[in-house]
């Protein structure tokens, strides 16, 4: 590696960096700690606007012919508005984040320690604000991982502060030893393949067995049937 430093006389001059390679691990893998929000897709779209009428005609162009088809739309329930805008959350937020991540959980846990967790808390976003309505959006994670509420003027509930500081801590015992677990927290079992574990980080925090949303089974058969075999097949 050879970055420039500069001289005395403001001139670049080369000088080179010697980098040790990593310690073997003896092809093990890393811990993962890996999850979605239950509403990632609120942040991406106006979900007010969504209505039954609408619900097919407004799927993104770029949708191909598979997810338009009366199959795979049967996993997402549209007869009426409410219907069509809970169908379209599950929808975005299954094909943009939640099924990597469950997909991502299931092909480590053989390898790896997996610690696989759902965030369903709804910050107090205030009306009127850009992020009014966006639930559990998006990034809205973030908050809580790194304990910041303050940062924003908010109404924030006891519950906010208490699910703060637990994943704080959580995050933070995981950086340390690659196992967010520690004393006088709710226990977070490991995913894996016989036992697909999830944290539910909301109030109260909770541990579960994972089970896909409709959302997320459909693009999982999606995927399968494209793959011609199930995730994971042949590995």
């Amino acid at each position: 590696m050879s970055p420039r430093r500069r001289g005395k006389a403001g001139n670049w001059k080369a000088r080179t960096i010697r980098i040790a390679p990593p310690k073997s691990t003896r092809g093990r893998l890393a811990a993962q700690l890996i999850g979605f929000n239950a509403e990632e897709a609120r942040a991406f779209e106006d979900m007010d606007q969504v209505t039954a009428a609408n619900f097919v005609t407004g799927l993104p162009a770029w949708f191909p012919a598979p997810m338009r088809s009366p199959t795979f739309l049967a996993a997402f329930p549209h007869a009426t508005d409410a219907k069509a805008r809970h169908s379209r959350i599950d929808l975005e937020t299954a094909l943009r984040c939640a099924w990597d991540m469950w997909a991502w959980a299931r092909l480590q846990a053989p390898r790896a320690p997996v610690y696989f967790y759902d965030f369903d808390q709804q910050p107090p976003f205030p009306p009127g604000s850009p992020q009014a309505n966006w639930g559990a959006g998006h990034f809205a994670e973030l908050w809580y991982v790194f304990d910041h509420l303050d940062q924003e003027p908010w109404p924030w509930r006891p519950s906010d502060r208490r699910l703060a500081g637990r994943m704080a801590r959580y995050w933070t015992n995981f950086v340390k030893t690659g196992d967010p677990n520690g004393p006088g927290l709710p226990p977070w079992p490991r995913f894996t393949e016989a036992a697909p574990r999830v944290q539910r980080l909301g109030d109260p925090v909770r541990a579960d067995v994972f089970t896909p949303t409709p959302g997320i089974a459909a693009i999982d058969a999606l995927y399968a049937q494209a793959r011609g075999a199930p995730l994971g097949a042949g590995r």
